[in-house]
């Protein structure tokens, strides 16, 4: 959506409609990708959606909807080892509601003013990639800088090294997740575009 488009009842229902889906994946076990090694998450994807549809304001809400959503389940229904590092909003909270702001300003950079329709698809699947990225790594990231010493120690307990210990669930699932990304974003993105007429 670009820059001069306003907050319509259209843009604020889609808003609306991808937070609810962010929601529901989150508390259903359709939010997971059930995988040998891994298992991908797909709550990323309203965020990246929203974000490059109708706009950065309106990804940034969705992002901070999925990170408060995954805050409350990490207090009211912890399910595995990390959750308890959740509880900080920095942890869950923070790189969620970057998601959108980093997808629409990598979109925005490569697409530009009045892009063609192949790059506009090209911007909108580096979008998607780098939104997805970014809640991967800056989980991570916020683990590693605020847990250090426990993820030393947890990765010890498996015999292996800090980067060994993350590099498979973090690296494989965060790439298996953009790769999903940018699948799914894509045409739905573009079927927003085509439904609402709205422009790049």
């Amino acid at each position: 959506m670009n820059a001069e488009k306003r907050v319509t009842t259209r843009t604020v229902a889609v808003t609306g409609m991808m937070l609810a889906v962010t929601l529901i994946l989150m508390f259903t076990p359709l939010g997971l990708i059930p995988l040998p090694v891994v298992s991908l998450t797909t709550m990323q994807i309203p965020v990246v959606i929203t974000a490059l549809a109708v706009g950065p304001v309106e990804g940034l809400i969705v992002g901070a909807g999925f990170g408060i959503a995954t805050l409350i389940r990490a207090y009211t229904a912890p399910s595995g080892i990390l959750d308890p590092y959740f509880m900080n909003p920095l942890v869950s909270v923070l790189p969620r509601a970057l998601i959108g702001l980093v997808a629409y300003g990598l979109y925005r950079l490569i697409a530009g003013k009045s892009p063609s329709r192949g790059r506009r698809i090209v911007a909108e699947g580096i979008g998607a990639a780098a939104g997805s990225l970014t809640n991967t790594l800056g989980v991570l990231a916020m683990l590693v800088l605020l847990n250090g010493s426990d993820m030393n120690a947890m990765a010890a307990d498996a015999g292996q090294a800090l980067l060994a210990f993350v590099s498979i669930p973090f690296g494989l699932g965060g790439l298996g997740e953009a790769a999903v990304s940018v699948l799914i974003s894509i045409p739905v993105v573009e079927g927003l575009r085509k439904v609402f007429g709205w422009k790049a």
